[in-house]
Parts: structure tokens; C-alpha cells; sequence
């Protein structure tokens, strides 16, 4: 039998039923779980993780000698230490556009809400006041995308129906695509009306999305941010909303998840949304079958 762990509690039960008896799943959702009696670290072979969970870290990783195969329950791999792991020869893999379409989804709803003022004409109305809310059109503003991996791509399919022009930098120009590309970020930004950040999270990427980059988007500009915290450079976004640079923002991820700055929270002109976008039941069953499949792969297990 071949053992797995799971990294967090998410799926763990419907990955053991998926499994259906080809392998068993031990609860490592801590740290402190790697201690407990009766889990046997030497016998792990696989792992299933996902941002949110334990995060797998070299000293994770030391302790499971046996350890061949991380499987990431998302599109992303940074909850995992890729240098440690390829110095071990684990294998590491991810679920691409298993969720693309749900997180694609969220960005536009997001720009949506931001850019109309929806959440704060909803709290007024909650306070029993009538205040309208004067907003600019988002229909036929344009859209600059960082990254155009599969969420890049379904963003803008969706602002093509919304009459988006649709510019796009990403680490190199995609022939097939009829977008013009930017190289410069900080060009994209000046040029764009709005900005969804769907570049992955990689050391280059790291605070991308600087007081320059925000400044340059302008006290019209959008900035929707549907791919890690770690991309925008938080105190800066802070700052910029606060005094006018930049005109608002739609967050689904933040620089120290779950924690989210007091006065990020205070301003009214940000939606907020608790790393959400890959939060719906068609987008888990997805996931979920794609990580189950990767095992199988793996270990050539029987499907």
C-alpha cells in the first residue's frame, strides 16, 4: 500500500475516495502533525498540498526520505520549496486550468465591483443612506494583463465581450495571440486603463507591482490582483488608494494570507475577497481529479 500525505485538511476525505483503496492518506496538516504517534514519516511517498495548507518547506521535506512526488492542488507550485525538492529529485507537479475559468470569473467580477463602486453603494444603502455613487464605465476601458497563461487568456476572452482593447506582458510575446504585447511593465500600466495581475509567483515576479507600476495606472486606473500577494507591493498599493494615485483596487490575495492590513481594509475604495477565485464546486471536483490522476500517473496505479 502506498502511503500519501495530505498537507491540510481540504479534499482529504474525497482524495481517499477518489483513491478508492489504491493508496492511503495520512493527515500531515501541520507541523506538529509530523510528530504525532502512529504516522510513519519513513513510508510517505506522495503528497498532495495547496496554498493555504503546510506549507512544504526544506525542513518538510528532510524528514520525509521517501518522498517522490508533490502533487499542488491549484495552478500555482510557490507553497512548495522547488530548490529542496529538485535537489531530492521529487517530482512536482501542479493541476493547470483546472480552475482557470472560476479564477478568470472572480478577476472580472472583481473589476466589475471596483470599477463601478458596487460594495460601497451596498454598504450605504446598508446604513440606510442614499448616496449615488458616481463611477466611470468599465466597458471599452483598456485592459492590461500581467501574465497570459491560461487566467490571462480567459480574462481576456471576457473583455472582448465587455469591447476591452486587450494589451498583455508576460515573459515573452505570444505569436497566437491577436493582443499587442507591452515588454515594459510599467508602459502596460501607463497605457491600461485597468490591470489584472495573472503572472505566477516567482522570484522575478516579487513586488512587480510597485508605487511606479500603480502611479503610472493612474487616479482612473483599476488594479485587480487574482495571482499571489506577493506580486504587489502592498504598502505602496496602500498608500497610492489612500491619496488618489491609483482610483481603486479588487484584492483575492494578499502579501500575509489570512491577515489583511487595518488600512486596507479601511479604505473604500477596494473590494476585498478572501483568495477566493478558485472557491466553487465545479472548480474543487476539477482539481481534485486532475491531482487523483496525477498519483495514479505517478505510481501507476489502476484507474
Amino acid at each position: 500500500m502506498i502511503d500519501i500525505a495530505t498537507a491540510g485538511w481540504w479534499q482529504h476525505e474525497d482524495a481517499q475516495a477518489a483513491l478508492d483503496g489504491a493508496a492511503r492518506l495520512a493527515p500531515l496538516w501541520s507541523v506538529e502533525d509530523m510528530d504525532a504517534a502512529g504516522v510513519a514519516l519513513a513510508d510517505i511517498r506522495g503528497m498532495l498540498a495547496y496554498t493555504g495548507g503546510m506549507p512544504i518547506t526544506r525542513e518538510v521535506i528532510a524528514r520525509l526520505p521517501a518522498l517522490e512526488i508533490i502533487v499542488v492542488k491549484g495552478a500555482g507550485t510557490d507553497v512548495v520549496d522547488a530548490a529542496a525538492a529538485a535537489e531530492r529529485g521529487i517530482v512536482v507537479r501542479n493541476c493547470p486550468a483546472a480552475n482557470t475559468e472560476d479564477v478568470a470569473e472572480l478577476a472580472f467580477g472583481l473589476l466589475l465591483a471596483a470599477g463601478r463602486g458596487i460594495v460601497s453603494a451596498d454598504a450605504h444603502i446598508r446604513q440606510g443612506e442614499w448616496v449615488n455613487v458616481t463611477s466611470r464605465r468599465v466597458s471599452g476601458r483598456t485592459l492590461g494583463l500581467f501574465g497570459m497563461g491560461n487566467i490571462g487568456r480567459a480574462v481576456a476572452r471576457r473583455a472582448e465581450a465587455f469591447g476591452m482593447p486587450v494589451l498583455y506582458t508576460s515573459r515573452s510575446s505570444q505569436a497566437d495571440l491577436p493582443y499587442p504585447f507591452v515588454s515594459d511593465l510599467r508602459e502596460l500600466a501607463a497605457r491600461a486603463d485597468c490591470l489584472v495581475v495573472a503572472a505566477p509567483a516567482v522570484a522575478e515576479t516579487h513586488h512587480a507591482i510597485n508605487r511606479e507600476v500603480l502611479e503610472a495606472l493612474g487616479p482612473q486606473g483599476v488594479l485587480v490582483n487574482i495571482a499571489r500577494g506577493s506580486l504587489v507591493d502592498e504598502a505602496a498599493l496602500i498608500a497610492c488608494l489612500s491619496d488618489g494615485r491609483l482610483g481603486a483596487a479588487g484584492l483575492d490575495v494578499f502579501a500575509d494570507e489570512p491577515r489583511v492590513p487595518e488600512a486596507l481594509r479601511a479604505l473604500p475604495n477596494v473590494v476585498l475577497s478572501p483568495h477566493n477565485g478558485a472557491n466553487t464546486h465545479e472548480a474543487f471536483a476539477a482539481v481534485l481529479a486532475k491531482a487523483v490522476a496525477a498519483l495514479r500517473e505517478h505510481f501507476k496505479l489502476a484507474p
